[in-house]
């Protein structure tokens, strides 16, 4: 029993100190109360395993607010190293050194896009059938899209050749997508950096500036 008071002590200690408040540490004395010895010694074999973890729950819109100081100290009372220096390999060279500077090191969740492009692909006969309001193909010339998770992804690979392929000259440029055409058709390649110095737009831009002014709001897009 003096075990598990000392062992629910740390635990509400520890709470406290990441969350800066009391309101985990209720909850947790709360479960604490309703638990037999054979039940917290069960939770504490779990945890030992890995099969449980403790939770700290901080609901959205809510005074509670997490801070990396304060978590990096009790993870550090802890014992828990969170800088490291890097072992990196040139990849010129295939030679490996060591960071002469420690970084932060951790283990974050990843959700997998459930997006794939591969799936919403089909092989359209022509690009003739365009809409009027966005400039892009439509109806059976569609031969496939992009979403917004998937350009974000994109994005964060610091991708900002493909994004401007994507989203202006195939995203309904009709200037752009002219002379793509045009330079695939001499060379067999482009270059997107010749192509945005035309300074075209995306129809979509076009219309957006139309709708603005149809409703009397002016407005400067598309004019940079």
């Amino acid at each position: 029993m003096a075990n598990r008071k000392a062992a629910e002590a740390a635990v509400i200690k520890y709470l406290k100190e990441l969350e800066g408040g009391d309101v985990n540490a209720a909850l947790y004395t709360a479960l604490f109360k309703s638990m037999s010895d054979a039940e917290f010694e069960r939770w504490i074999d779990a945890l030992d395993s890995g099969r449980e973890t403790i939770h700290l729950i901080i609901p959205n819109a809510n005074d509670i607010k997490l801070d990396i100081n304060r978590t990096v100290k009790v993870g550090e009372e802890l014992g828990a190293k969170f800088f490291e220096q890097l072992v990196l390999t040139d990849p010129e060279t295939g030679e490996e050194y060591t960071t002469p500077l420690s970084y932060m090191v951790l283990d974050v969740a990843m959700r997998r896009q459930s997006q794939h492009l591969i799936k919403k692909q089909s092989i359209p006969e022509d690009d003739r059938v365009v809409d009027h309001l966005s400039g892009q193909v439509t109806g059976d010339s569609k031969g496939g899209k992009i979403s917004l998770p998937e350009l974000l992804v994109i994005e964060s690979k610091g991708l900002e050749t493909s994004l401007l392929e994507l989203i202006k000259v195939r995203g309904g440029d009709d200037v752009a997508l002219a002379a793509m055409k045009e330079a695939i058709r001499e060379s067999g390649t482009f270059n997107v950096k010749a192509i945005e110095a035309l300074g075209s737009k995306p129809t979509a831009i076009k219309t957006l500036r139309a709708l603005l002014l149809s409703v009397h709001l002016d407005n400067t897009i598309g004019e940079q």
